[in-house]
């Protein structure tokens, strides 16, 4: 059986040795926060134009 999926059983001593992943949602949740404040600010700019000086 090719390609298929292996399932393994980790032991709680293995399961602490695992590190990772944690820094990786902080810059998740900021990256979309800036997005959506980009993409707020195209919309009001479109919707709402002010004249140029």
């Amino acid at each position: 059986m090719e390609g298929g999926i292996i399932i393994e059983t980790i032991s709680k001593k293995d399961l602490r040795e695992i590190h990772g992943g944690g820094g990786v949602s902080f810059w998740v949740v900021g990256g979309l926060i800036a997005l959506g404040a980009f993409i707020v600010g195209v919309f009001e700019g479109i919707a709402n134009p002010e004249k140029c000086g």
